[in-house]
């Protein structure tokens, strides 16, 4: 949703920048809220008819394919083989992608609506119409340009540039350059999938074709971008549109080239919640020169000779010098581009390079202030068919389990080190990305089960669960395993924790057997007001008279959606609702948190 901010924002300024113009503009942002609001939220399509195959994704379960239809584009998944260009019919019920799962999570709607894709069909009835044989070429080009050092813009710029040096050479009239390049955008939207940036291009050309000299250059960039956007609404939420169309509006204050690498940093954070010099210098040596600008007032002898020094580093060494933040949202974005548009009105140098600096520096000393502002709390992460859950006390950071999501998670949240990672059993569910959160985090202490053998996991530091154990730092009580037991899922690491004034009871994976044992040993001092079920709300778990003893408020079942193992079962959430405990699925609810503010399921 961040970038309908920043699309609001940088209308906002263009309507203080053009008074003259001032109704257009507030017509046309008037008129885009409307376009935007029917296109996502009204208009449903419940079947699809004729549609062409522009683009194909394999992997190990079946074919994605992009199929167009007039103005907007849908994900067709098959195991039926058809090629780019065919044309089918294909019918089915169109299924919305999910927003954020978790909190500062990955936007699957907006993303895929921002490239036009209102959805997918999961159908193998497809009947093949026909074939557009052209867009095969498709199949070269779209491989070649996805190479990971070549991207889109980098071939659009270069068949640009030889087609300038074409008409320079025979010394073309401006209209007739004009129409060249019409012509090579049409070329280059039939060899590749649609863009955002040809359709501007195209958009622009014609406007220079039929306008002339009557309208300023920024003037046409504003009629093209606004054209445009009635024409694929959409593109508001296209996080590349977006850039593209800051670049070109701050482009419009300042002439100064500059601009545009620091109008990409925060969405290289954004993208990526980390920043390295390798990161630096992959935007090539100009542009790092540009970004590291302002050092220059204040180091005198700063040369070519410091830059070729980096230039002359490893890429494993420049990827090792990295910064580690968190995901920005849209305060933050609105902050910095309205600080970037008031350090690049002052017309001296210095000025700006000093402002630029600070700018910079804030940039850094951000993260420390929004990391701590909430001090402790608890996720529990919407991993699909396993389980994660992150927690925050005591500025100690603790991870349960580690599976799909949860790396992610860390990263945009700016969390760098892992003080404790408590894997309560060895299943896959559990553990698929504990080794690689070891290597990629400073991981301090792992804790396991001393009774489950399973652990492929490898760590300097680990602490093994065989009894009652009070873990004094984190102020957690291990009620066990305390003895070995045939099943693996009863030899889970069970253990309570008080984050503020609520605690919490893991159960991991542990079923009938050893809920009798903890009863019998522990009694009410199992006692908590938040349960994490255990076995994902399997029947093979959750006995009333468990729940009785935990007597908790909330419970919290981490399941997948559309599982196959028919989880979680019908009768334990029975079982937990007739108690009067608010229950939480994860598959419906996704993730739940305690004290995590910035989230719509919390507890508090």
């Amino acid at each position: 949703m961040i970038h309908y901010y920043l699309f609001v924002f940088i209308m906002l300024w263009t309507l203080i920048k053009v008074r003259k113009n001032k109704n257009i503009i507030i017509a046309f942002i008037i008129l885009s809220f409307i376009i935007i609001t029917i296109y996502i939220f009204i208009v449903k399509i419940n079947f699809l008819k004729y549609g062409m195959i522009i683009e194909i994704n394999k992997n190990e379960y079946y074919n994605q394919y992009a199929v167009k239809l007039l103005f907007k584009k849908i994900d067709v998944m098959s195991k039926t083989e058809f090629d780019i260009g065919d044309v089918i019919k294909v019918s089915g019920k169109i299924i919305q992608y999910e927003k954020e799962l978790n909190p500062r999570g990955f936007n699957q709607k907006y993303f895929h609506l921002g490239n036009q894709v209102i959805g997918y069909i999961k159908t193998n009835e497809i009947i093949k119409i026909g074939s557009f044989k052209l867009f095969r070429v498709r199949e070269y080009t779209q491989d070649f340009s996805k190479n990971e050092y070549i991207s889109y813009m980098l071939l659009f710029y270069i068949y640009y540039k030889v087609v300038d040096k074409i008409c320079y050479y025979f010394d073309l009239e401006e209209r007739y350059q004009n129409i060249v390049y019409l012509v090579l955008t049409i070329v280059l939207m039939i060899l590749f999938k649609m863009h955002y940036y040809l359709e501007f291009k195209l958009i622009l050309l014609g406007i220079k074709i039929k306008c002339g000299n009557i309208l300023s250059y920024h003037e046409k960039n504003n009629l093209a971008f606004i054209i445009l956007i009635l024409y694929q609404p959409t593109y508001i939420l296209n996080q590349g549109f977006i850039v593209y169309l800051i670049i070109k509006t701050l482009l419009g204050l300042t002439q100064n080239k500059k601009i545009i690498i620091l109008t990409l940093i925060p969405f290289i954070l954004y993208w990526n919640q980390s920043f390295s010099l390798y990161d630096l210098l992959n935007l090539s040596y100009r542009n790092l020169k540009a970004i590291l600008y302002p050092i220059q007032f204040f180091w005198k002898d700063y040369s070519n000779s410091h830059m070729l020094h980096y230039l002359s580093m490893t890429k494993l060494q420049l990827e090792s010098i990295r910064f580690i933040y968190f995901k920005p949202n849209e305060v933050y974005f609105i902050g910095y581009f309205s600080s970037l548009i008031f350090i690049f009105k002052h017309k001296k140098i210095r000025i700006r390079q000093i402002y630029t600096l600070i700018l910079l520096l804030m940039i850094v000393m951000i993260k420390y202030i929004i990391i701590d502002l909430n001090n402790n709390w608890v996720v529990f992460l919407d991993v699909g068919q396993g389980d994660t859950a992150v927690m925050k006390k005591n500025h100690q950071i603790i991870v349960v389990d580690a599976f799909d999501q949860s790396i992610d998670f860390l990263k945009t949240n700016g969390i760098s080190k892992v003080d404790y990672l408590i894997l309560t059993h060895s299943d896959l569910d559990h553990i698929k990305n504990a080794q690689k959160m070891i290597d990629q985090f400073k991981v301090e202490t792992l804790i396991v089960s001393f009774y489950d053998n399973g652990y492929d996991i490898h760590h300097n530091n680990v602490i093994k669960i065989k009894d009652y154990m009070y873990h004094e730092k984190t102020e957690i009580t291990f009620f066990g395993p305390f003895e070995k037991l045939e099943s693996k899922n009863n030899n889970s690491v069970c253990f309570k924790i008080k984050i503020n004034n609520k605690t919490i009871l893991f159960t991991g994976d542990i079923e009938k057997e050893a809920e009798k044992n903890y009863i019998k040993r522990y009694g009410n001092n199992l006692k908590a007001n938040l349960l994490k079920v255990a076995h994902h709300g399997s029947n093979t778990s959750s006995t009333m008279e468990f729940i009785n003893y935990v007597n908790p408020s909330h419970a919290i079942i981490s399941v997948g959606k559309n599982n196959t193992y028919g989880l979680p079962d019908i009768d334990v959430i029975n079982s937990l609702k007739k108690k009067g405990i608010k229950v939480f699925i994860t598959s419906e609810n996704h993730a739940v948190t305690y004290n995590y503010k910035i989230f719509k399921n919390d507890i508090n």
